[in-house]
């Protein structure tokens, strides 16, 4: 590995320069083993394995199970904005999403996590006269929303206490602020592929989210539909619930079909 100008100089923060030294290996839409970055970046195994484990943690890595190597996330690839497979992969979900939309009138939108809380990346807007006025990039919670739920729902239990807050805001009256509850609410969307914010984000709004998968069925978004809770009673979230899940499996899938092609 090159040595900065900065070496020797009590302002060089050795670790940073290591991490984004590996974050560099990713220059283009690849992949790459811990053995992989630690010959391209001249680092011991055991240090790559902590950059990267912390690279993975705060949502700039994540790994593709089925071949143990690492990727760029959407988070990431988002903040370059030079990616074309991304911008492709933007296109052709908000497409899905307009089908969706259409079924049933209401915002419909596709989110990242960004660390402790998440970032809408596209939205299409309901129609109505009354709907939520959300906009993209503005950060939301993760803890009582169906996105956030959704995004974590691939996490163990002890990366949840840690990206989790230590406090949970009471939002409206119907938020769930006991860790442990919120725990398992998110271990019943893993179970089920979606969940339901039945106004806890927000007094008056219900919202159907479900996780969009990456390679080696890693979660790296998630897709949602959210209205008022007079057109969103229990008959129509039980007719959406199967509309976002499906929804969210064709962006799944337009997301290996995009992202393998460099493989």
């Amino acid at each position: 590995m090159k040595k900065s100008a900065g070496v020797g100089n009590e302002k060089y923060i050795q670790a940073l320069a290591k991490g984004l030294s590996v974050l560099e290996c990713f220059r283009d839409i690849d992949e790459f083993g811990i053995t992989e970055i630690g010959n391209i970046v001249n680092l011991a195994e055991s240090s790559v394995q902590r950059i990267v484990h912390t690279l993975e943690a705060t949502g700039y890595l994540y790994q593709n199970s089925d071949n143990k190597k690492y990727r760029l996330t959407p988070k990431i690839l988002l903040a370059r904005g030079k990616s074309e497979e991304f911008v492709k992969w933007k296109e052709q979900a908000r497409k899905h999403m307009v089908v969706l939309n259409e079924f049933c009138g209401e915002n419909v939108n596709l989110a990242i996590r960004q660390d402790d809380v998440c970032s809408y990346i596209e939205l299409v807007e309901s129609k109505h006269l009354l709907r939520p006025h959300f906009t993209l990039n503005d950060l939301y919670p993760l803890y009582c929303t169906s996105l956030g739920r959704s995004l974590l729902s691939d996490l163990t239990e002890y990366e949840l206490d840690l990206v989790l807050p230590k406090e949970l805001e009471q939002r409206t009256p119907y938020t769930i602020i006991d860790r442990k509850k919120v725990i398992e609410k998110i271990k019943e969307t893993q179970r089920n592929q979606y969940a339901i914010d039945d106004e806890e984000f927000y007094l008056g709004l219900v919202c159907v989210g479900s996780p969009v998968y990456g390679l080696g069925s890693k979660v790296i978004a998630a897709i949602s539909v959210i209205g008022p809770k007079v057109r969103i009673d229990e008959e129509m979230t039980n007719k959406l619930i199967p509309r976002v899940k499906e929804a969210a499996g064709k962006i799944s899938d337009e997301y290996h079909t995009i992202f393998s092609i460099n493989d």
